[in-house]
């Protein structure tokens, strides 16, 4: 029995309409619920190929891939394809014409009925739930009078305009909070900022020249007119996410004149990523991109024409950060047996009855969650002893026990003398831990030596709510900090001991990336997954990335190909370098050229106390620099957000 079957389904058939097994952008909706349901990526990935794989003895991601891989007789066929075909009995043309039939066409004019609906909830409604407001200095919020509405709508639905006036008005409160849902009646469970970016975006990229210009003007007064209480930290969107908007905006634009010539194309409809508004533009969403964030209805030449975008703020793209579990499930395709036996238990552990309650429960299940456990620390022995996990936090514990134990009264009096700017330094300020460290000296102080974990951990809880040995840690490390600034020698060498303890596992942690394979190849579906390069070089989709523009011409430019299996064959991991980062590069055939296109690095949130690691891949300075130069040689005006010539892109990037 597949495990949450019903909600699986419901949620699928939410996000794409009337479910095709066949369709490729379904299949991709499918995967990412099925991870979200805690799914390991290779179930995943076995489940979905066995859907695709039940029509055909070779399934590629596109038929002209099927068929060079089928041998003579065998059939073939493509997620995309609605047919199975046999190798050498094709008629002329079939395949093609195929193809074409399950291109993306709009099914209907956009429903200006829907466009023109006001937002719900109504003004009345929002008023009696809406969140903290933000102060302004003359009391009044920002307000977009019926002819402004007017004015700026037409080709987005209307609601947008004062959805992104409550944004504006509203404080944040953390980093999801408040959800998009306090604004409209909209699915969204994503960063507040970024779901209101991707929003605010859409509608700057569907404004003609004079209906951005009074945008801008508009929320730059409201800028100017909030109280100088308010902080960058208490906007949900801030003139940087204005800016980005406006670079993403040139840089569509560009790319639409460099695709389709100037005067030659026109926005006639626009649409965030939810159902109902892309199907009000005209779209049947069971075909839309699985990381486009806005859609675009094009007139071209009098051909309507679909642009599905990915947002990015700017070139800060976080690839991934998997955690340690993850890494350890990677080394469990050394063993064949025991890779199995996991994603049984995972399998059972998910398992639910017709009234949605857990099949195996008690005992039985202490019994899975156990083995699960032993499964994945059964290998970590391929990692070695410095790259483990387990190894450096039993250092880290034994470090910070010895430290404390030795604490003396001598040091305790050190302690009981700092001054507040003695809290303030910058380690403490970086890593917001100078409250807490003066509020921990306040009852440390009052403790005599020897002192125990236990009686540490004691008062941890009683003044912070939270125990165990990772905060014993990191009161321990943070003391010390504080003390080697006060001037005490045993502290000094206590950090130097706990970061060389760091240093020394991240960089055998990141060694394995390259001497173990089944790591390696399990970064590399990570980052397929997080930066689409195929449906870039296909075309399917576009992303921006502020004003810097990726898709398939500059994919093409960058990697002298539009072939992503190439692409794929011939990516490496490569390092350390200077700063320990270990780089992930593409080799591009024929030349001396290589592109790297990843940082690869393990970070420990807590220096020195943090027990859960995790593998971070970042887009690499070098890609940043193809892709804006690659912009540039194809002609494109590339948007400037610097406020500098020293911050430009062009000062940044533009030399190759």
């Amino acid at each position: 029995m597949i495990p949450n079957l019903q909600k699986i389904l419901k949620e699928w058939s939410y996000r794409v309409g009337v479910i095709k097994p066949t369709n490729i952008e379904h299949l991709e909706e499918l995967k990412s619920i099925l991870i979200e349901e805690g799914w390991s990526y290779d179930v995943t990935n076995e489940f979905i190929q066995n859907l695709t794989e039940a029509e055909a003895d070779v399934v590629a991601p596109t038929l002209k891939q099927a068929r060079e891989k089928a041998k003579k007789g065998q059939t073939y066929s493509s997620p995309r394809s609605n047919q199975v075909y046999t190798r050498g009995k094709e008629k002329d043309g079939e395949e093609q014409e195929t193809e074409k039939s399950t291109s993306k066409e709009f099914k209907s004019d956009i429903n200006k009925e829907y466009f023109n609906s006001e937002v719900d909830p109504s003004d009345e409604q929002y008023e009696k739930q809406k969140p903290e407001q933000l102060e302004t200095a003359d009391g009044k919020p920002l307000k977009f009078s019926d002819d402004e509405i007017e004015f700026l709508s037409g080709k987005f639905p209307k609601k947008y305009i004062k959805v992104l006036e409550r944004i504006m008005n509203t404080k944040k409160t953390g980093t999801f909070e408040p959800n998009i849902k306090s604004f409209i009646n909209a699915a969204g469970a994503g960063q507040i900022s970024s779901t209101a970016g991707e929003i605010m975006t859409m509608m700057a990229v569907s404004m003609d020249e004079k209906q951005f210009n009074f945008l801008e003007q508009k929320l730059g007064e409201h800028f100017d007119n909030l109280s100088d209480s308010v902080s960058d930290a208490d906007l949900i969107l801030d003139r940087d996410w204005i800016e980005s908007a406006k670079g993403v905006r040139q840089g569509v634009s560009e790319r639409y004149d460099d695709y389709y010539g100037k005067g030659n194309w026109e926005i006639v409809g626009s649409a965030w990523d939810t159902k109902d508004d892309v199907e009000g533009m005209g779209f049947d969403y069971s075909k839309k991109g699985f990381s486009t964030d806005a859609y675009f209805r094009l007139k071209v030449n009098g051909e309507d024409v679909l642009d599905e975008l990915s947002l990015k703020k700017d070139f800060d793209v976080a690839l991934s950060q998997p955690g340690v579990n993850e890494v350890f499930y990677w080394t469990l395709a050394t063993d064949k047996d025991d890779k199995k036996e996991y994603d049984e238990i995972i399998e059972k552990l998910q398992e639910v009855d017709d009234a949605g309650k857990q099949v195996v429960r008690g005992k039985n299940r202490s019994e899975l969650v156990k083995r699960k456990k032993e499964l994945l620390e059964k290998h970590q022995n391929i990692i070695g002893d410095d790259g483990n996990p387990s190894v450096r936090t039993k250092r880290e514990n034994e470090s910070s026990n010895k430290y404390l134990k030795n604490l003396n009264q001598k040091q305790l009096d050190l302690l009981k003398s700092a001054k507040d700017d003695d809290f303030d330094i910058p380690i403490l300020k970086k890593t917001k831990t100078n409250k807490y460290m003066k509020t921990l000296a306040s009852e440390l102080t009052k403790m005599s030596p020897p002192i125990s974990s236990e009686q540490l951990n004691d008062v941890i809880k009683k003044l912070f709510k939270k125990g165990g040995q990772k905060y014993v840690n990191k009161a321990t490390m943070i003391t010390a900090r504080l003390l080697s600034h006060l001037g005490d020698k045993t502290s000094t060498n206590h950090v130097d001991e706990r970061i060389g303890i760091t240093a020394k596992f991240t960089k055998a942690f990141m060694k394995n990336i390259v001497d173990v394979p089944e790591i390696k190849d399990g970064i590399l579906s990570t980052i397929r997954e997080k930066f689409p390069l195929n449906t870039l070089m296909s075309g399917e989709e576009t992303m921006a990335l502020g004003g810097v523009s990726a898709d398939k011409k500059v994919m093409k430019e960058i990697f002298d190909t539009d072939n992503y299996d190439e692409i794929e064959t011939n990516l490496e991991v490569s390092g350390p370098n200077e700063k320990g980062f270990y780089q992930l590069l593409y080799k591009v055939k024929g030349t001396d050229k290589i592109v790297n296109l990843a940082d690869l690095r393990a970070r420990q949130r807590g220096i020195g106390y943090s027990t859960t690691p995790n593998f971070e891949m970042t887009l690499h300075e070098d890609f940043k620099g193809e892709l804006y130069r690659s912009n540039v040689s194809l002609g494109r005006d590339v948007h400037e957000p610097g406020k500098t010539e020293k911050s430009s892109l062009k000062n940044k990037y533009g030399r190759g």
